[in-house]
């Protein structure tokens, strides 16, 4: 049963940039709820347009007056609320939002360093402790701890996962949360398989004269016990020389970018030391090339209260594709939460999805009858911008060879290392460029004419070539998740295009094997999406 918080008007609840705003219909429910939950975990499934921002802020304000006073006075600093997001831009967002009430911090990569101005506080001389050493001289006056220090005084702090997990992990801080804000939550799991992986680089071992258990070319990778009892034997050593590097306090900034890499490493060396099941060993890809090994969990749950949830006192996990939360609480570690879900606020009929199979999209499978629908559905969209979204490369490839030429030059394409920058490109153009990419279903917006039809030319299947998924797929869970993780990615790809009530957006399914996952997953898709589902 909840404790029953009294909410007040949007305008008067304390937010310089709500001051003139009313509570958008069930806002202050959910806020309500979350506020006075007394479940550990509270998940919150709410579609675009339904304000998570404020609902997540609002939460966390009316939250301080409940805040068990032990564990207020227990604290260096004063009580307060993080946020995380993944992306940059909803990161700003909050910012934007509620600078008066929260403050948000980067990492040190982002920030100069005053003492050697060439560099960043990345690699700043303070990154390497010394016995010796006391207090960095200008620690007061540095942009990143003075950032970092604002954020620790402020009601509620803002962070990406990366930050947050590293900070509260390894030096302390941001530790002891009221309330844990997880914004793109059904990213959880990616996030915290990134945090957690150990990573093993073969040019790193190199300069600390560590060698790996097999040669980089050998195909037969070494059991996880072999990893776990040469992980082992390697920390003493790997610690001497760290130490070492440690002795020398004045160092060139080289010195200093070795001693981060060392300290990676010895902390992936430690996780295979010491994990208590095996992890799934992996090739460490980069520029196509096997550079290493990387290890991770099959799944993370175990470990998340580890790493993430014992850091506050209660978390708030919102996501517009939580969809079914037995299977989510599942993957994350959360025995039991309580669930809210939202409507949309969004008319029926302004983001329609058509299904339109045009192929089966199974690996080797022949792309004409896929071509020739999307090369239609440009044709019948002249003058308006869209995405297609192609899961892969190889399929963007495959369509851009094979259109003709009055399709290809509305045409753009991108590779992994120009993406952010024809993306811009794309923002930038007036006219009806039609962007092709594998890697588009998160972290984009497109309200307007920015994107007024969205292609969907393969389903986002998890790859069975992974040796992690296919792990996964061998254990209960396995089967369930992989459905869950397809419709998820689907429904993000679908809505990039819609942002708010008054946008309109085209969405074509083009994958015939849409009508077998529809089946398995109708009982725990949105009734905002389906309203809006046609030729199923």
């Amino acid at each position: 049963m909840n404790t029953m918080i009294e909410v007040p008007a949007l305008s008067d609840i304390g937010f310089a940039n709500f001051a003139n705003k009313a509570w958008r219909p069930h806002q202050a429910e959910v806020v309500q709820k979350i506020a006075g939950s007394k479940s550990r975990v509270v998940l919150v499934q709410a579609p675009t347009g339904a304000g998570k921002s404020p609902i997540a802020l609002s939460a966390a304000k009316l939250s301080e007056p409940k805040r068990n006073r032990a564990y207020r006075d227990n604290r260096k600093y004063p009580p307060q609320s993080a946020v995380l997001t993944v992306t940059k831009q909803l990161q700003q967002q909050y910012l934007r939002d509620f600078s008066d009430y929260a403050q948000e911090v980067k990492g040190r990569g982002n920030y100069p360093c005053l003492v050697e101005p060439t560099v960043t506080a990345d690699d700043a001389p303070c990154t390497v402790p010394s016995k010796d050493a006391g207090r960095c001289e200008v620690q007061n006056t540095c942009p990143y701890f003075v950032q970092r220090d604002k954020a620790l005084n402020a009601p509620a702090s803002i962070h990406n996962y990366a930050y947050f997990l590293n900070s509260t992990n390894y030096s302390g801080f941001f530790s002891q949360q009221s309330l844990l804000v997880l914004d793109e939550g059904h990213l959880l799991d990616d996030a915290l398989m990134s945090f957690i992986s150990s990573k093993i680089v073969v040019s790193v071992c190199a300069k600390f004269d560590i060698e790996p258990p097999c040669q980089i070319e050998n195909e037969n990778v070494p059991a996880y016990e072999i990893w776990s009892a040469w992980a082992r034997r390697q920390l003493p050593r790997l610690k001497d020389r760290l130490e070492d590097i440690e002795e020398l306090r004045s160092l060139d900034v080289g010195l200093r970018r070795l001693y981060r890499a060392g300290s990676n490493l010895l902390t992936s060396l430690h996780r295979l030391a010491t994990s208590k099941e095996p992890w799934i060993c992996e090739p460490l890809i980069s520029r196509g090339q096997q550079v290493g090994w990387e290890f991770k969990p099959v799944w993370i749950g175990s470990l998340a209260d580890e790493y993430l949830y014992q850091h506050a006192e209660r978390t708030a996990i919102l996501s517009a594709t939580i969809l079914d939360p037995d299977i989510f609480c599942s993957i994350i570690g959360v025995p039991d939460a309580e669930y809210i879900e939202l409507p949309s606020t969004f008319p029926v009929g302004r983001k329609p999805v058509y299904f339109d199979p045009a192929w089966y999209g199974k690996y080797g499978s022949d792309t004409s009858g896929l071509v020739k629908r999307i090369v239609e559905i440009i044709r019948e969209n002249k003058g308006f911008k869209g995405l297609v979204h192609c899961v892969s490369y190889a399929l963007v490839n495959a369509i851009v060879a094979a259109a003709p030429p009055d399709v290809k030059a509305r045409i753009m394409t991108h590779t992994s290392a120009d993406r952010n920058q024809v993306f811009e490109e794309y923002l930038a153009r007036t006219d009806d460029p039609v962007l092709l990419s594998p890697s588009m279903k998160e972290g984009v917006d497109l309200p307007g004419d920015l994107c007024r039809f969205i292609i969907i030319a393969k389903l986002p299947y998890p790859s069975l070539g992974s040796p992690q998924i296919k792990a996964r797929m061998n254990t209960s869970l396995g089967d369930r998740w992989y459905q869950w993780k397809t419709t998820c990615d689907l429904l993000q790809m679908t809505g990039r295009g819609m942002r708010s009530a008054d946008d309109w957006c085209k969405v074509y399914i083009l994958d015939g094997a849409f009508a077998r996952l529809f089946q398995r997953m109708r009982y725990c898709l949105p009734k905002w999406w389906t309203d809006d589902l046609k030729g199923i």
